[in-house]
């Protein structure tokens, strides 16, 4: 779908991929400010189609608005969250595995 605005994409019967984010092409919008000033600015459309058999609709427009605000601010990245030892302990994660061949940690 090169060229073309974000479609929503048709989900699969049989198939591993229960949601699909569509980006379209960059568009030159005009909008008037706070000032009453006419602004051009860039605007891409996103769109997502979900197999509501694999979530309730709840939870991923939570994640939707998580990665909304993690676009529009992505200085949030620049610092891991804060997690509380019972959050930690719950999540059960493995411990990094330092020095590996690879470079990965």
């Amino acid at each position: 779908s090169v060229g073309v605005d974000a479609p929503f994409h048709h989900l699969f019967e049989w198939g591993n991929n229960g949601l699909f984010a569509a980006i379209g092409k960059i568009k030159r919008v005009y909008s008037m400010n706070k000032e009453g000033q006419i602004i051009s600015r860039s605007v891409v459309k996103v769109t997502y189609t979900l197999d509501d058999r694999i979530s309730e609709g709840i939870y991923c427009a939570r994640a939707i608005d998580i990665l909304k605000k993690l676009v529009e601010t992505p200085s949030l990245l620049e610092t891991p969250p804060e997690l509380s030892q019972e959050i930690l302990d719950e999540l059960n994660l493995k411990p990094l595995q330092e020095n590996r061949e690879d470079g990965f940690v």
